[in-house]
């Protein structure tokens, strides 16, 4: 079990990469999708998405939180300021609780169990999940290149159903960003002021 000066390092950097996240332009980027149908006629589609070095330069940002075995992962970081030993404030214990919560419920969107919110999505009689999309799209796609992956999300590509796959991936995305931003203002600054301020007094 790591002390509090490790801890601390983590927060930091936690704080450092949340910041990152803040000036990033696709967290602030007006997503958009419209679909026109007429009977016996096609689908148009109208969309406004972000270029693609877009989407990969933020999820290369989101990535550490989104990463379980990451040293800043979301739940990891949570997990540390709700342990009892560190005997942070009980309403920064509460709002830590609830955001690890909500994180995880963001990506368990589509499953039935997540939040109503969000776009569900059924392939081939499996719910993908947002947080499947993004495992698809990370370790498929942007960061590594699972076959296996990859062929499961070139096989989604359908005219109509691959402009919804894409939305609902940027929307989680920018949604995680806020959570983060929410989660490092009202926790994360929070603990290490309270940590600062016992070292003035013990010093």
């Amino acid at each position: 079990m790591e002390n509090k000066e490790e801890s601390n390092k983590r927060f930091k950097i936690f704080h450092r990469r949340a910041e990152a996240v803040a000036f990033d332009s696709f967290l602030h980027a007006n997503l958009s999708l419209t679909m026109q149908a007429t009977k016996g006629g096609p689908v148009e589609i109208t969309k406004n998405f972000p270029e693609e070095s877009s989407l990969r330069s933020f999820s290369s940002l989101i990535r550490p939180f989104y990463n379980n075995d990451d040293r800043i992962s979301f739940n990891m970081i949570c997990g540390i300021v709700t342990r009892p030993d560190n005997n942070f404030p009980n309403n920064i214990c509460q709002l830590a609780k609830e955001a690890r919560k909500c994180w995880n419920g963001l990506l368990q969107t589509g499953s039935g169990d997540g939040p109503p919110s969000g776009i569900a999505m059924v392939f081939n009689g499996e719910n993908i999940t947002t947080g499947k999309l993004i495992d698809l799209f990370f370790n498929g796609e942007i960061f590594h290149t699972d076959q296996e992956k990859l062929e499961k999300l070139d096989s989604m590509r359908l005219p109509v159903y691959d402009e919804q796959i894409q939305m609902a991936l940027f929307d989680v995305l920018q949604r995680m960003g806020e959570l983060i931003l929410w989660f490092d203002k009202n926790v994360i600054q929070k603990v290490l002021q309270n940590e600062k301020k016992n070292e003035i007094i013990r010093f």
